[in-house]
Formats: structure tokens, C-alpha cells, sequence
């Protein structure tokens, strides 16, 4: 069946091996986020094989997927829980990344009904303009937090280049060390972002007294395409071509437009299956020319020779990713 999103979970797993790899010499783990996957747990078990310390999801649902299916690795939920499923978080997950009051008070009773310790990791903004505390606030929030029975602070974390696109720089990782340094225990994780955080590395930044102190990293995007997320360069040792997309021509012919008559192919595939993101076809001579709810039109040179029946196939960008792994329409093929 068309659209099918393949995987290969071998080179999934070796550019997440890569990655950690990457990180090593500067003491830094690797959780390794599942959530452009729908918490796909063959995914999670490459990922643990490749060296990831540990598993992360913005939803729950995804992780409780991961638990029952027998995956025994630290759990961390990243996006802050809703007031409404607390319960079920403390019940789930051994971490969520947290930046409200009013959720660490119901996490802290939550837990303690029950009789366990929970974990948080507590967000700043540092200008990303999206989940945590102002850096003035932090500080007031990790001692709120300390006051809390069964709480923990796990630690220290931040985002970038997810909303607002700006990616980090080693100011940020300094001040992102210095807030953290700021709250007084040595023992605290800093979590230094995304996939973005390896461009400051790839371009040789990643030098300093801070970079010791960052010893934590969330990763997926990098995993699954292979490249730096700031800039699309390759990244060191890893495969572009972990995920491809198939799907179907069920129309070819020969339309007028502005320039000249040109041969249009209409392939079975659009933005229910993709989402906001984009794809391109791998083979010259073939271009997208627009994507509609359910059409994707290329058009097509005549070196293409394509036909109806006949199948493409597209690189993703994390965008249609995303799409194509939640769309009940599209087939997903993970193999090895």
C-alpha cells in the first residue's frame, strides 16, 4: 500500500551511535527522543542499542506505549504536565520537564498518594520564547521545588531552535551553566537542549569550561535525518537516508502554463500524510511544483519517464516526518 514511509532501523541506529559517539569526549548522555515516531517502540530499543541513555516523549501516551512494552530505560516526559493527567505521569514516567508551580504542587501530592518520588527537570527560557521560567525566575522555582515532598530536581534544562528558529551559541551554554551553578548543588543535570545543540559542536564551538557542565542532551531529529538541524549540513559519520517515502503517479500529462506545456505528474499523497513539512523526489528531473490536501503535483522532465502506477520516492524533512508517521493513512515499513 502507497504512501509508505520506510525505516531503517540498523542506520537509525547507527547515526545515533554516531551521535553519542559525537558526544562522548565531552561527557555527554544522550536521551533519545521518540516523539516524531509516535513512540515507536522498535525505535527506542535502536536508540538504547545505539547508547542513549535513556528515552523522552512530549506526550504521554507515547510513553506509556514504551512501558508496556517491556522498555525498562529511564522515562522523561518533555512537555509540562497537564494539570488533568499528573496521576498518570507519576505513574509513567521517572522525570517530567516542568516550569509551573501549581503543576510541581499536584505532582508532589500525586506522588506522594502513592508513595513515590518523582523527578523534575526545570525549564528557563533562554529566549527561545516557548516552555520555561524567565532566567530571574528560576531560581525561586528550584527552591519551590526543593520544598516539595517526593520531588526531586533532576535538573537544569533549556530549548532552542524550535519556535523562534534561533539556534545556540556558546553564550547560551554559559549562561544556561551559570543559572544552574546559580541554584547551589553540584549534583544537578544540565540538559542542554535539542538536536540544534550539535551544530555548536559540528562547527567546533563546542569549547570551554561550560561544556563539561552540559551533560545531557535530548535527541531525535539529528537520529532520524542524519544532519545538523540549524543548517541541513551532514553531520560526521551519519546516513541521510534512514526514512524514505513511497507513493503512487495516478496521473500523467501535459498541462499549460505560463512558460510552456509541461509534463505534470499528480502523485497520491498531500498534507494529511505530510503535515506542514516538505519532501522531494531523490531521482533528477522532477520537481514539486505544489501540495494540496491530497495531491502532490511534480513536474516532470522526460528523462523521467514516469507512468501511472508508477511509485516515487521523497526525502522527508522532519515537518512530513512527523505527519507521516501519526497519518493513519500512510503504511510505515521499519525494518532492518
Amino acid at each position: 500500500m502507497y504512501p509508505r514511509l520506510t525505516v531503517d532501523l540498523a542506520k537509525l541506529q547507527h547515526n545515533m551511535a554516531s551521535i553519542v559517539e559525537m558526544c562522548r569526549p565531552f561527557g555527554t548522555a544522550v536521551i533519545g527522543v521518540t516523539k516524531v515516531c509516535g513512540g515507536r517502540p522498535d525505535v527506542a530499543r535502536a536508540f538504547l542499542a545505539a547508547g542513549a541513555v535513556g528515552l523522552a516523549d512530549a506526550r504521554l501516551a507515547n510513553l506509556k506505549r514504551l512501558r508496556q512494552a517491556g522498555l525498562e530505560a529511564p522515562l522523561i516526559l518533555l512537555r509540562s504536565p497537564a494539570l488533568s493527567v499528573v496521576s498518570e505521569v507519576v505513574e509513567t514516567v521517572q522525570i517530567s520537564a516542568n516550569s509551573e508551580p501549581v503543576v510541581l504542587k499536584a505532582l508532589s501530592e500525586a506522588a506522594g498518594a502513592r508513595g513515590l518520588e518523582h523527578q523534575v527537570l526545570l525549564m528557563v527560557d533562554l529566549g527561545e520564547l516557548r516552555e520555561g521560567v524567565w532566567e530571574d525566575e528560576l531560581q525561586n522555582l528550584y527552591t519551590y521545588a526543593r520544598s516539595l515532598p517526593n520531588l526531586t530536581v533532576w535538573g537544569i534544562g533549556a530549548n532552542f531552535a524550535c519556535l523562534n528558529g534561533d539556534a545556540p551559541t556558546p553564550e547560551y551554554f554559559q549562561r544556561l551553566v551559570d543559572l544552574t551553578k546559580a541554584c547551589g548543588d553540584p549534583n544537578l543535570r544540565i540538559s542542554g537542549g535539542n538536536s540544534s545543540a550539535l551544530h555548536v559542536m559540528r562547527c567546533g564551538q563546542w569549547s570551554g569550561t561550560w561544556t563539561s557542565l552540559i551533560n545531557n542532551l535530548r535527541i531525535g531529529e539529528s537520529a532520524f535525518l542524519g544532519w545538523d538541524i540549524v543548517d541541513k549540513t551532514p553531520l560526521p559519520g551519519c546516513c541521510q537516508d534512514v526514512c524514505r517515502l513511497l507513493a503512487e503517479v495516478i496521473e500523467v500529462q501535459v498541462k499549460p502554463t505560463p512558460q510552456s506545456r509541461r509534463q505534470r505528474a499528480v502523485v497520491a499523497l498531500g498534507r494529511q500524510d505530510i503535515g506542514a513539512g516538505r519532501v522531494w523526489p531523490i531521482s533528477a528531473g522532477m520537481e514539486v511544483v505544489g501540495v494540496t490536501s491530497d495531491h502532490l503535483v511534480l513536474e516532470v522532465g522526460s528523462a523521467a519517464q514516469l507512468k501511472v502506477g508508477s511509485v516515487v520516492t521523497f526525502a522527508v524533512d522532519y515537518g512530513a516526518l512527523l505527519g507521516l508517521f501519526t497519518s493513519p493513512y500512510v503504511t510505515k515499513d521499519a525494518h532492518r
